[in-house]
């Protein structure tokens, strides 16, 4: 996994800004909390809580040494779907009473923080706090690095299960699924399909591929060596070939076709009416809900909703939009309001995938005069059209500002997520 120590540097001052606010002293990074937040936020990947992964309590991770512990000792904790920046790591502890009240105990000297990102492509931040004086490293590590760690773990502490308790997958089109303990991919001691005329299973690295072979259902297992634990999935097989979805707006000689039946396999369609409305300008709420499901629908860190005009929307496309701002793919507009039912503009969509790609660096123009270097949407622009997400709507324009109906919006998603 991936060390930032930079990031917790980062995190530690906007810690200190939060309680210079309050009137306490700042906390000094001592080098011993940090080592054991790194060790904590390594096991935090493999079971995520206070209990440590070997049964113990997070307390006999407190570093060795009377001085630490004759002190008083404590940590926080927190985990995304992605990488979660210091600021956001932060403030989603000052969002909540008691991680706060430990960043503000007067109590507390000195900290430990450490950030690790994971081979689940998961985030864990992990505080640690001491009342003893800060034993400074004179040193400090900045930057990253790619770290091994052993980690013990109890019997007891093992549940695999599978990340989705269902699938669907296309006939001979392999799919990776994971086994997880808790929220960290396992590999599984015994893997098996019980119906492999419908489904094969192999490993690939740490994922679970499947590979559909006849039309059906199956269920897969991932179980321990003893067989005391047991993780499962019920996998269901089609052949889209067999047209398995039929909307009255949709034919095949349309361009969005494919995309559209590929959206229809993801779950994104309501299919209870016959109709997709292709040229129906896609909201921003819409955007969002597609997005947050294609990832998987995470939890998002917090439940508070910043936003005072998401009452008439379901709770799932609530959480959608916590966990898209929270994942910097988009903000407000405004401190108060998301403004959902807007419809999006060509580039605004571009620009939502472009920050769900990481906002890969990017050089040269897109070739289009419509589309300014420096603009707020132009690297977003130039990445999509080099992907083949787009090709513009001339040779020459991208014409940025026209509305993006849903038939874009569903081929744009199939040309990136495929």
């Amino acid at each position: 996994m991936t060390v930032d120590y930079a990031a917790a540097i980062e995190a530690v001052e906007y810690l200190n800004q939060l309680r210079r606010e309050a009137g306490l002293h700042d906390l000094v990074m001592d080098e011993n909390l940090v080592e054991s937040a790194i060790t904590r936020a390594s096991e935090c990947s493999i079971y995520y809580s206070h209990t440590r992964p070997s049964g113990e309590s997070y307390l006999t991770a407190c570093p060795s040494g009377s001085r630490y512990q004759s002190s008083f000792y404590s940590e926080n904790i927190l985990w995304g779907t992605a990488k979660v920046s210091s600021q956001r790591a932060i403030q989603s502890w000052r969002d909540s009473p008691s991680h706060y009240a430990n960043m503000m105990d007067k109590n507390h000297q000195s900290a430990g923080i450490a950030w690790v990102y994971a081979r689940d492509g998961k985030s864990y931040w992990v505080q640690t706090f001491s009342s003893a004086t800060a034993q400074v490293d004179p040193n400090p590590l900045t930057g990253t690095a790619n770290l091994t760690f052993s980690v013990p773990v109890a019997p007891e502490m093992i549940t695999p299960h599978v990340e989705t308790s269902s699938y669907t997958v296309q006939m001979h089109e392999p799919q990776d699924v994971f086994v997880l303990n808790d929220k960290s991919p396992v590999v599984p001691d015994i893997l098996r399909s019980a119906d492999e005329s419908v489904v094969k299973v192999s490993l690939a690295d740490t994922a679970v591929r499947l590979t559909a072979v006849g039309e059906g259902v199956a269920t897969i297992y991932a179980t321990t060596a003893d067989g005391k634990a047991s993780g499962s999935c019920r996998v269901t097989v089609s052949n889209p070939s067999q047209g398995s979805h039929s909307f009255t707006d949709v034919s095949q000689s349309d361009y969005f076709y494919d995309a559209v039946m590929w959206c229809a396999d993801e779950g994104l369609l309501d299919e209870a009416g016959n109709t997709v409305g292709v040229y129906t300008p896609c909201t921003r709420a819409e955007m969002v809900y597609h997005l947050w499901q294609l990832a998987g629908s995470p939890e998002p860190i917090t439940s508070i909703n910043a936003f005072s005009d998401l009452s008439s929307l379901s709770t799932q496309e609530r959480k959608a939009i916590r966990w898209a701002v929270e994942e910097n793919i988009t903000n407000g507009t405004s401190i108060t309001t998301f403004s959902p039912s807007m419809v999006l503009t060509r580039a605004q969509v571009v620009t939502f995938l472009y920050r769900v790609a990481g906002r890969p660096s990017v050089a040269g123009s897109a070739g289009f005069s419509d589309v300014p270097q420096g603009n707020w949407f132009a690297n977003a622009a130039v990445w999509a059209v080099k992907e083949g997400i787009t090709t513009g709507t001339t040779a020459t324009t991208f014409t940025p500002d026209r509305t993006c109906v849903r038939s874009e919006v569903f081929t744009f998603l199939y040309r990136y997520y495929n």
